[in-house]
Order: C-alpha cells, then structure tokens, then sequence
C-alpha cells in the first residue's frame, strides 16, 4: 500500500486487548490500531460507576507504542465496532452512561472512531444482522434516504430517536457528541495532547489530564449517579487547574480548590 500511496494512513484491525501483541504491528507497519481493551475498559467504568485506572495503563501503553514506532504512533479509539453488541444495548439503554462512555472515548488522545448509530443511541446485539441495523435518520415515516434491508427488532418505531429528532433536542446523546466534538476542536489540549495520570481521590471519578507544550487540561468525569466532589489541591498542596473551561452541566461549580460534579457530568479545567 504504501509503495502505491506512500502518505496513506493505515489502520490495523488487531483485536488483542494485550499491548505487547499490538505492538509489533506499530512498527514499520500500522500507522495506528483500534484499541479494543481500551472500548471494553470505557465501557465497564461506566456501567461500574468506578474509576477503574484506565489512565494509568493508557500512559504506560503509550510509552510502549511510541518506543516501538519511533514516536509515529496515533492511537484510534473506540467504543464498539460492527462485531460487537453495540454500546447502548450493553448499557441496559441507560442514557445517563452512554453520555458518560462519549465524554470519556472524545477526551482521550488519538483519532475517535464512532461507529454509525452509537452517537442517537442505536441498539443492537448478536448475531451481525442486528448489530448493523440502517442509520435511523428519522422517525417520520417515508423519510427520503433512510436505508431498509432486514426486518428491525432493536431500533424499530420510536424505540431509537432518529438523528432527525435529536438535532434539536440540546438534552440529546446527538447533542452531546457535538459537543464534545466541539471541545476537541477548539482545545488543542484535548485534540493533540498526551495523557497523564491524575488521583482524584475520589473512585466514583475518572480524571487525567491532557497536556501538549503549551497547554495542559484536566478532564474530570463523575461517573456516578450522585453528586461528587474533587479537592483539586489535596495531592500537593497546590491547586494547578484554576478555571473552569468546560462542563456538561450548567450546576458544576469550583469553588476555591473544590469542584463539585453533579451526576454523569464531564468537565474540563485548565
């Protein structure tokens, strides 16, 4: 491929949830890998409710990647792929953690892919038929593109919100993917940094931060169905993330060096 296109970007499929089996691939071969473990780890810290370290093994896995390939490794994370039951159907359709689960995949380094559906909610479980169920543009019936081929069962009716309807719903998963995709745009933290670990002091709470050069962001998300708080400065003494840049929910407050995250909120301080 790359004598035919020597700037094509390649995407290896290597589904190994071991970073020294990855590895090899990244070097002189795979510009990047899904990273399955890391879908499955997103996904069982929020159905949890619990921080699970997922951070901290990003860092080392990292560490590891970019040894190997010289410094030219881009990861490409993910939620599900097309192989697997999909996102909102293993969440039980609770919506609450399927916004935590995209506040956590747009936050982290490397290119997000998001398989089609997983943004308004689509439902879908084994066997593939089902698991690739049309984009469900709309709820209107005869809406013009929308694609038909097997008989629905898990998004049929009103049973998923079409892209349709969630455009104008600010409260929407739709919604909140834009939003997040918004934040990486104009975060340069977010969009091309590394990451590092944070202790939050708090296991109902996933934090790291994100930090190039110039820039550095701390990404907070409560996972939980309660309130929780995080003293930023109980670590050193100190307090590093001053302002409040970005947040889910218009109640977050920091107040001093206490933030105070209502439930399922993601926010983001530099």
């Amino acid at each position: 491929m790359n004598e035919v296109k020597p700037e094509a970007y390649i995407v290896g499929e290597v589904w190994e949830n071991s970073a020294s089996s990855i590895a090899p691939y990244l070097n002189n071969a795979f510009d990047s890998g899904f990273n399955f473990g890391l879908g499955e780890s997103i996904i069982g810290a929020v159905q949890n409710g619990k921080d699970n370290n997922l951070a901290f093994t990003l860092e080392r896995t990292y560490g590891l990647f970019g040894s190997v390939s010289g410094g030219a490794f881009t990861d490409a994370v993910f939620l599900t792929n097309h192989d697997q039951n999909r996102v909102m159907t293993q969440l039980g359709t609770n919506m609450d953690q399927a916004k935590m689960a995209a506040g956590i995949l747009l936050t982290l380094p490397g290119n997000p892919f998001i398989y089609y559906g997983e943004e308004i909610g689509m439902q879908g479980g084994k066997p593939d038929e089902q698991i690739r169920e049309p984009m469900i543009w709309s709820n209107a019936e005869n809406m013009p593109g929308q694609t038909t081929w097997e008989p629905l069962k898990y998004n049929k009716g009103e049973r998923t919100r079409g892209a349709e309807q969630q455009l104008g719903d600010p409260d929407s998963l739709l919604s909140r993917y834009r939003k997040l995709i918004r934040w990486r745009h104009e975060m340069p933290a977010l969009r091309e940094g590394t990451i590092q670990q944070y202790t939050s002091g708090n296991g109902q709470v996933m934090a790291y931060v994100r930090l190039t050069k110039d820039k550095q962001a701390l990404v907070v998300h409560n996972l939980s169905g309660g309130e929780a708080t995080v003293d930023l400065a109980a670590k050193s003494g100190r307090q590093s993330f001053t302002v409040l840049s970005k947040t889910t929910s218009d109640k977050t407050v920091l107040k001093g060096s206490i933030l105070a995250l209502p439930a399922y909120t993601t926010a983001v301080l530099e």
